[in-house]
């Protein structure tokens, strides 16, 4: 219940630092956790930025205003560190310092870089313009060992001269034969010199090899060129068959009498490996005034090194509290934590350097996306808090900025205090229930908080309240009013006694006047029932409006049907009358082919040109049912003769599977032959010809036909028939008949036959009659044949 509350939100080291994605879509965690519930929550996680609504806004913060909230983080290399940014926040009240915009003019000849200098320029001029003391660097030189700063904008490791290396000879280029120069070895346990065939860069390695029982060194010192500064050692290495004691590169912090005071070790490495990159941090240390570098091999086996670097962490100044730092830097804000290597500079070395707020960015975000020093300073100075002044500062929000810092530190906060009349004194809207709301707006300008200050309040003339309001520094109060629709003249008047201190008191009174619109009333005044709720078929609803301002438009009403599985549908508007003022809007459904079966219930909303609205539920509507497919079969004949051909023809209809899901089931069954199978089927999305061969051996028999069509839903339709087959009679012919025969000799006749079916006779016989009128008349032989 606070969420419209919340101006700031702070996340703290542990916290997910950046948002993971395709190169557009990749954002820092805290952009994105400021839009969550907000006008922009669409945006989060989006492709791209988002122009921050707040970039270049010269108010106080409110999320009810601008539509998101302001989001830091506590974080540092330690949690100490993180703890330590709230305890400067609290020492920063009053606080004033030095500014230091240091910009490389090397930028200058590049108009895409050339902008972040003239953001520096411009905020120097701020800065002398109104009394504070600012150094514009303009040359090459990176600088460092400033005092007391307050503001600070640099380009970090984008400077030409942040990244010098300190390393005599750092790629062995440099020599006499396999002697390196600037370098010291102690060989006592093998070989160690300049080598030629296999570098990381350039001509030239370091190699060494372990044939002996001694360690292997090589070594350099160096004066240091800063006192008290942190220092990053890195170097490649390539492994040869190193045993377990291993190689390593170090690094000795030594005081003026050569004593050791801290030592850094590199990672130790053993085994094989091809060219690998080691780096590390030494802390700063006052005593120290001297490093001694060197690389050593203790194990077995050869060892390569290449492209050793010595380099400063820097800027290395003293912050008063409250200062705020900014930097023209790509990813300074990539990580927090030890280990990650350089590379760019990191934004966690300013934290531990001391300053209270400083900004990041996890990844590249371009030169655009950096918090322009002229909008960060002269905001800050004005009394702006840390968040405020960073994102009115910033182009882009939803992308890779990270703000670091106590949201409300404000050291220039004394400077201003202003009760007054807000700019927007009447606040008039539709809330998201569709109800108009009033609101006599003030606000507080000052970074005090006002407790009990009087605001007089008078509607159409009569006092209609006197009430005491709470405003706290830089926010702002609505007294909410409960008028009737119509219009209204409103007074209000603040501190009407004068009790609290006002630098302005012109802007403490207003008079106007507000229009309240007349929330309108619905109801379903008509459901006409249709002839069936089958799918495919139309469902009419008719909506009446009442609305003492203004005819209702149908672009005002919203329907929705929602079916049984939570789906939805819209219906279509079809007619509109007015009769005596009120309004009745007619809306047609033609339900879906595929709409859900079973109860539906409907919302409607309806919504003025202002904004104000009403709606109503009816539960249940009506019935969504399924349509029963119909089936339509035909055959070619219904006697057939054995060994003959025929076929059968299904067309069926279900108004609600237009898309031919309808399951066909057909089955044809002889009584003697069983399952009949087709030799042909044609089949489109409504129909069947199914063709069917039967087999001339199979004796006489009743086919069956059953066909079946089911829908989606499980609703079917069925149709049967019936065939009879029947026995093609036999064919024959006999030779010889007529021809003359003498007695007692053969007489010879042949016997040719033929059955349509095919099948072999098994009882066929040849019967001999005697001549008609003679004593032999009638049958006088028979013979059966095989």
């Amino acid at each position: 219940g606070i969420e419209d509350r919340i101006n700031y939100m702070v996340t703290t080291k542990g916290v997910p630092l950046r948002v993971s994605g395709t190169s557009n879509a990749r954002a820092s965690f805290d952009s994105e956790l400021a839009l969550v519930g907000g006008d922009y929550e669409t945006y989060i996680h989006g492709n791209g930025w988002l122009l921050n609504p707040f970039y270049r806004d010269s108010r106080s913060f409110s999320y009810s205003r601008v539509g998101m909230r302001l989001v830091t983080r506590l974080t540092g290399y330690t949690i100490e560190e993180a703890k330590r940014l709230v305890d400067l926040s609290e020492d920063s009240y009053g606080s004033r310092g030095n500014a230091l915009m240091d910009l490389d003019p090397g930028k200058d000849g590049s108009s895409g870089y050339k902008i972040g200098n003239d953001w520096m320029r411009g905020a120097d001029a701020w800065f002398k313009q109104n009394g504070y003391p600012s150094l514009l660097d303009e040359n090459r030189t990176f600088r460092t060992g400033f005092t007391d700063l307050m503001a600070y904008n640099s380009w970090g490791s984008n400077d030409g001269n942040w990244s010098y290396n300190h390393v005599y000879n750092p790629d062995f280029e440099s020599g006499t034969g396999e002697q390196a120069s600037s370098w010291t070895y102690d060989e006592g346990g093998g070989e160690v010199g300049r080598n030629d065939t296999d570098p990381y860069s350039g001509t030239w390695s370091l190699r060494m090899e372990r044939t002996g029982t001694e360690t292997l060194v090589a070594y350099q010192e160096r004066d240091l060129p800063f006192i008290d500064h942190r220092y990053i050692l890195e170097g490649r290495m390539k492994l040869e068959g190193v045993g377990s004691e291993g190689v390593s590169i170090w690094m000795d912090g030594l005081d003026g009498n050569d004593i050791t005071i801290s030592t850094l070790q590199l990672r130790t490495y053993s085994g094989t490996r091809d060219w690998t990159f080691v780096q590390g941090v030494m802390e700063n240390d006052s005593s120290i005034v001297k490093l001694k570098i060197y690389v050593e091999l203790v194990g077995d086996g050869v060892v390569f090194f290449d492209s050793m670097k010595l380099r400063v962490i820097r800027p290395h100044n003293t912050w008063v509290p409250g200062a705020l730092a900014e930097t023209c830097v790509s990813t300074g804000g990539r990580s927090f934590n030890y280990g990650a290597t350089y590379g760019q500079s990191l934004i966690a070395d300013l934290i531990r350097d001391g300053v209270t707020g400083v900004k990041g960015y996890v990844y590249e975000p371009y030169l655009s996306a950096i918090s322009h020093a002229d909008i960060l300073f002269p905001a800050y100075y004005l009394g702006a808090n840390l968040a405020e002044s960073y994102y009115s500062g910033s182009q882009f929000t939803s992308w890779m900025g990270t703000m670091i810092g106590d949201p409300k530190c404000a050291p220039f906060a004394d400077l201003r205090e202003n009760p007054r009349i807000a700019d927007e004194p009447i606040r008039y809207w539709i809330d998201e229930d569709g109800i108009p709301r009033v609101q006599c707006q003030v606000q507080n300008d000052g970074f005090s908080d006002l407790i009990g200050m009087t605001v007089s309040i008078s509607v159409d003339g009569g006092l209609s309240m006197e009430v005491k309001v709470d405003i706290l520094g830089r926010s702002t109060v609505g007294i909410d009013l409960d008028l009737a629709g119509g219009e209204h003249w409103i007074n209000i008047t603040i501190d009407p006694d004068r009790e609290f201190r006002d630098g302005n008191e012109s802007n403490n009174f207003h008079s106007g006047k507000v229009s309240v619109n007349h929330i309108p009333r619905i109801s379903v005044y008509k459901i006409i029932p249709p002839a069936s709720d089958n799918r495919t078929f139309s469902r009419i609803i008719t909506i009446e409006v009442q609305d003492p301002d203004e005819l209702a438009s149908p672009e005002g009403m919203n329907i929705t049907f929602t079916a049984p599985d939570g789906s939805t549908f819209s219906p279509v508007f079809g007619n509109r009358e007015i009769f005596s003022g009120t309004t009745y809007l007619t809306y047609v459904w033609l339900i879906p082919w595929d709409a859900p079966l079973g109860r539906y219930d409907a919302l409607c909303e309806y919504r003025d040109s202002n904004g104000s609205g009403d709606q109503v539920n009816v539960d249940p509507l009506f019935d969504v049912r399924n349509n029963i497919p119909e089936l339509f079969g035909e055959i070619s004949t219904y006697e057939l003769t054995r060994g003959g051909d025929f076929t059968v023809d299904l067309n069926w209809l279900d108004l609600d599977t237009p898309d031919g899901s309808l399951t066909v089931k057909m089955k044809v069954t002889g009584s003697i032959e069983g399952e009949i199978e087709p030799i042909t089927v044609d089949q489109t999305s409504n129909g069947s010809h199914y063709i069917y061969s039967l087999d001339p051996g199979v004796r006489s028999q009743q086919i069956t036909i059953d066909a079946k069509v089911i829908d989606r839903d499980g609703a079917y339709d069925s149709w049967d028939a019936e065939i009879s087959t029947e026995n093609r009679v036999p064919e024959g012919t006999i030779t010889g008949v007529g021809v003359s025969i003498i007695r007692s000799e053969d007489a010879v006749f042949s016997v040719i036959y033929m059955d349509p079916e095919g099948q072999p006779s098994m009882e066929a016989s040849i019967m001999l009659w005697g001549p008609k009128g003679t004593s032999n008349e009638g049958e006088v032989a028979s013979y059966d044949l095989e």
